[in-house]
């Protein structure tokens, strides 16, 4: 599961930082992420990802910032670009994909 985190994070430019620096631990990050990949046809709020690491939104957002080098909304949207764009290269449709 780490190493699929990892892959996420690198895909969309997000990177690792000293530990003195991190944010969010490694158990809260991978379920914010595992979370943000479930459920990408979503709209998903600062709250609902705070809830799910168990921090209060400010708390959250700035220490996501740290650990990943996104705010939440961009790294959900760049995940989200990332699996659209997945998705059209295999010859898929999208449309089908993000239907609200």
């Amino acid at each position: 599961m780490r190493n699929a985190i990892e892959r996420s994070l690198e895909a969309v430019g997000a990177f690792r930082r000293p530990k003195a620096e991190r944010g969010l631990d490694a158990q809260r990050t991978e379920r914010v992420v595992a979370y943000i990949h479930a459920h990408l046809a979503e709209d998903l709020s600062l709250g609902t990802l705070a809830d799910i690491a168990a921090a209060s939104r400010f708390h959250f957002a700035r220490m996501f910032e740290l650990t990943a080098g996104f705010t939440p909304h961009a790294f959900f949207t760049a995940v989200r670009i990332n699996h659209a764009a997945a998705i059209l290269l295999c010859g898929g449709s999208v449309a089908s994909e993000y239907r609200g």
